[in-house]
């Protein structure tokens, strides 16, 4: 899977045509540890990392691995700058967030959070960058240049009692063409969105007490996916249609907490990422594609 390159006419699968190919397009070997993250930058350049300390370059034409990134401990989240794809963030369980120049090969600015690193994402314009940690903070900076500066932090938890620790962060994005909302994924069985700095909506159903499980957008952001550890996938609507006449309190609905959902079994392990098919496949195996 992966890229944006440019399709032969007709090559999307209609319905009733098996989604993918018996074969994949390409298979890329090198690293010597489990991957934890991949990432595809708008112009086919791919990034993977691993519990080998490494980030890998790759390119969707090419077999080979072009650049290494070294690091002192597992790379558990990269992220493209989305403007400009010769950088790219990584964190990594070391503590440090780094922003790096791909065509110089170094490290062009990092910082210390200060606990491990488990999610990262710019915004999509990439003036913002965000690295969740293992105890369930984010941190915010925004990117002056290709430096890091600190904005502020959020501490994802449950807010009953100030006793409560907040649990890993496994994954974290922006909402498509808004990029005040934050999606969070963390191991409470949660899932949260966040509008600037303050809890919008909470999401639940699935689980995730011990996973790097994380949660997505649909294309246009009426929906969210999420995989879980009891081998189903959920979906949650992020639009609240029904508007109850009745009092709250009587009802028991909140705005604030969504636990309406629907689910399907997907496989028969955890399910640790799930993602919405582009607009040109749904639209091509739904017929939108020929109208």
């Amino acid at each position: 899977g992966g890229g944006s390159g440019t399709r032969e006419p007709g090559s999307l699968r209609l319905r009733g045509d098996a989604l993918f190919r018996e074969k994949p397009h390409r298979e890329y070997s090198g690293h010597k540890g489990d991957i934890l993250d991949v990432c595809w930058s708008h112009t086919d350049w791919l990034l993977s990392s691993s519990m080998d300390k490494t980030v890998r370059l790759w390119y969707m034409t090419m077999d080979e691995c072009l650049r290494i990134f070294s690091h002192q401990d597992f790379v558990t989240a990269i992220d493209f700058n989305p403007v400009n794809d010769k950088y790219f963030l990584s964190g990594s369980l070391d503590g440090k967030l780094r922003f790096w120049n791909i065509p110089d090969h170094r490290v062009a600015d990092w910082v210390d959070i200060g606990e491990m690193v488990t999610a990262a994402c710019f915004t999509s314009d990439g003036t913002c960058a965000v690295a969740g940690s293992y105890k369930g903070k984010c941190h915010f900076y925004s990117m002056d240049g290709v430096r890091f500066d600190y904005l502020t932090q959020l501490d994802v938890r449950n807010s009953r009692g100030n006793k409560h620790s907040g649990k890993k962060i496994t994954g974290l994005s922006f909402m498509p063409g808004d990029d005040r909302k934050l999606l969070v994924t963390s191991n409470d069985s949660r899932i949260r969105v966040y509008d600037g700095y303050s809890l919008a909506c909470k999401y639940k159903g699935h689980k995730n007490n011990n996973s790097q499980i994380r949660a997505s957008f649909s294309p246009g952001a009426e929906f969210i996916v999420c995989g879980s550890e009891d081998e189903h996938v959920y979906v949650w609507s992020t639009i609240n249609s029904f508007v109850p006449s009745i009092n709250p309190i009587y009802t028991g609905y909140r705005r604030d907490k969504h636990s309406s959902y629907e689910q399907f079994a997907a496989q028969h392990d955890i399910a640790t990422v799930a993602l919405f098919a582009p607009e040109e496949v749904r639209n091509a195996r739904t017929g939108e594609a020929e109208a």
